[in-house]
């Protein structure tokens, strides 16, 4: 059953630089874990929602097959976002605590791979590279923080896309930086950095880093 998850999930996961890089420097079982523990299938059809505007947001999503559309309809008026095969959504879901701007539905159909952001901070807090993700997490909230909140909340665009992997790049010349203490269910990753948020004019009152440096 560990094997199946590994040819089905790590696909998906190794599409962020984050975890191929992690991937190819390490033994990477943490990822394997990852697979294992803290990811899911899920089949979308016409008429259904996977979550609602303003419900939390605790899911990674990866898009494999299908089409579906992330809606919002908010006081900037009504922005809509198309999605399809290989996008990722909702990475902030990992990094910082926020809430949705918007709904996720079909286009017609769809199917995903979810990443749980609690089980994944659980495995993460004790990873051997936790002090790349730390500095990552720091980068990512920042960056998170300067954008509107539905762009930062939908797929990546090819500008993005470029920035995450810099910011990797980053993170992992950092690999020589002291981990520090994490406590016990992945706390080290989930305490609330409000400092970092604290000038930005994007952020609103629910949204806190779940790493701090």
């Amino acid at each position: 059953r560990v094997d199946l998850h590994l040819q089905v999930y790590m696909p998906s996961l190794l599409l962020h630089p984050l975890f191929a890089l992690h991937h190819r420097q390490s033994e990477a079982s943490e990822l394997g874990l990852i697979c294992h523990t803290a990811m899911s299938e899920k089949a979308l059809s016409l008429g259904h929602e996977l979550f609602a505007m303003g419900q939390p947001a605790s899911e990674m999503v990866f898009v494999t097959d299908g089409h579906s559309e992330y809606r919002s309809e908010t006081g900037v008026g009504r922005q809509q976002e198309r999605t399809g095969a290989h996008d990722m959504l909702f990475e902030a879901a990992l990094w910082v605590h926020c809430y949705h701007v918007g709904s996720l539905c079909p286009a017609p159909m769809c199917e995903l791979v979810l990443l749980n952001s609690v089980k994944f901070g659980d495995i993460m807090s004790t990873c051997t590279l936790l002090g790349v993700y730390r500095a990552y997490a720091r980068q990512f909230a920042k960056q998170f923080a300067q954008q509107d909140a539905f762009e930062g909340m939908c797929c990546q665009s090819e500008s993005q896309f470029e920035v995450i992997r810099e910011m990797t790049k980053i993170a992992f010349a950092s690999m020589d930086e002291p981990k520090g203490v994490v406590g016990s269910q992945g706390e080290g990753l989930k305490r609330a950095a409000t400092r970092l948020m604290s000038n930005s004019r994007s952020f609103t009152s629910h949204m806190f880093a779940k790493f701090s440096g």
